[in-house]
């Protein structure tokens, strides 16, 4: 078990405002829910959403890591939104999911599934959710 101030500080360094490893952060939407066990999923098991509209958020805003009430470290995201175009066609977001890009192949940090899911399909329809990181989801 790493002590609190390490575990706040491996969330500082991915996703807080000093975000230190240099790295760009995307949060994407997909359609699909991956089969299989969560840790056993990679980046090509997710498929993106296309919608008009539609964009990955790059390197989001996270307030100052903390201890919660659980003893845990979490970091807190600003409000993420993605907004339906003109020329909407349905689609159903059913997860969304976080990657890193170092410079080579990117790499899925986590995803998650959006419970209830979501049919974008009317234009200026609006999601918008923030991301509560824990460090257990943390592997180190």
């Amino acid at each position: 078990m790493f002590p609190k101030e390490a575990r706040l500080a491996a969330l500082e360094r991915l996703f807080g405002a000093t975000h230190a490893l240099g790295n760009n952060i995307y949060v994407r939407l997909a359609t699909n829910v991956p089969a299989g066990p969560p840790e056993d999923v990679e980046l090509a098991d997710l498929t993106e959403c296309g919608f008009d509209g539609y964009d990955q958020i790059a390197n989001p805003s996270f307030d100052a890591a903390e201890i919660d009430g659980d003893g845990r470290g979490s970091i807190l995201s600003e409000e993420l939104t993605w907004t339906a175009g003109a020329s909407i066609i349905s689609e159903t977001v059913r997860s969304i999911y976080v990657v890193m890009d170092t410079g080579g192949p990117e790499s899925l940090l986590f995803w998650a599934e959006l419970s209830p899911y979501v049919a974008m399909e009317t234009e200026g329809q609006e999601l918008t959710r923030q991301l509560l990181i824990k460090d257990d989801n943390l592997s180190f």
